[in-house]
């Protein structure tokens, strides 16, 4: 927790050079805020934690909408929040709650609607680790309505995560209709990972569409093999290519690869659910 403890300290340190841009005094500011002046002295020092509701008053108290992050607060928070974002991937759950209110007070301090809306992408991906839907529910419906207005980046991320709670809920037709036009999209931008093409194989599968579910599911390993950790993705991108291989008549390179998963499986007591897999093998056969 060190980069989200440093990170912290960048943000109490930041309302104090607000005030400083603004030209206020602490008694100013207090006044505005309805406490004595010692009290908000503990807000910039960080000894007042910075709840949602005072950071409401505090955008109140003070037009701090006008002074920008400086660049070294935008690489902190970015890399926080990607930090964040590993985290849910790798399924460090008590990491991840611990990191959460932190970040979502930072992400309103930070008053950059970019980050801010990064911060709200990637929280859809910790209220589904939790089991949230309605939260994660809420997330997705938050970005829909503010759509037009994300970055270009931003766009890809969204349209890939609305398309794997898509994905989540067999409706493979919406699915693959964002995440194509993520696709589509990451020609220009190059921001989506390993996790697009895969989800863009699923859907492929689904409809049938094994040589071109093959040729993504390739790329996806190529990709994810450059990043940490990438064992766990492609042994469950190798189940996946396995089902394709045996629908187009290469069963002995399909079991093979199965083979190797099921080792992987035991070895890693993992939750992939290989034997399924082997029997919709069987049954492509």
């Amino acid at each position: 927790m060190v980069i989200y403890d440093k990170f912290r300290q960048i943000k109490y340190e930041k309302i104090l050079l607000i005030r400083k841009a603004l030209g206020l005094t602490q008694k100013d500011v207090a006044d505005k805020l309805g406490i004595a002046a010692p009290q908000y002295s503990n807000i910039e020092n960080g000894k007042r934690a910075l709840t949602p509701e005072l950071v409401a008053k505090l955008r109140i108290a003070m037009d701090i909408t006008k002074v920008p992050l400086t660049p070294q607060e935008v690489k902190e928070f970015e890399e926080a929040l990607w930090t964040w974002r590993d985290n849910i991937n790798a399924w460090m759950v008590d990491s991840c709650i611990e990191a959460q209110p932190l970040l979502e007070r930072c992400a309103r301090l930070s008053f950059e609607s970019d980050l801010y809306n990064l911060y709200t992408l990637i929280s859809v991906g910790f209220y589904r680790l939790l089991g949230k839907k309605d939260e994660a529910d809420a997330a997705v419906s938050l970005l829909e309505k503010n759509y037009h207005n994300l970055s270009p980046a931003n766009k890809i991320r969204f349209l890939i995560i609305r398309g794997t709670g898509y994905i989540d809920i067999t409706y493979y037709t919406g699915a693959f209709a964002d995440l194509y036009e993520a696709y589509k999209l990451d020609k220009t931008h190059k921001v989506a990972g390993h996790s697009l093409y895969y989800a863009l194989a699923q859907c492929l599968t689904i409809f049938g569409y094994s040589y071109k579910a093959i040729d993504l599911i390739t790329k996806a390993c190529e990709m994810a093999k450059l990043t940490k950790n990438a064992d766990e993705f492609i042994n469950s991108a190798n189940l996946l290519l396995a089902i394709n291989l045996a629908r187009i008549g290469m069963q002995d390179k399909a079991f093979e690869l199965l083979g190797k998963c099921l080792e992987y499986e035991n070895a890693k007591y993992t939750t992939v659910p290989i034997h399924a897999a082997i029997y919709y093998t069987f049954a492509a056969t």
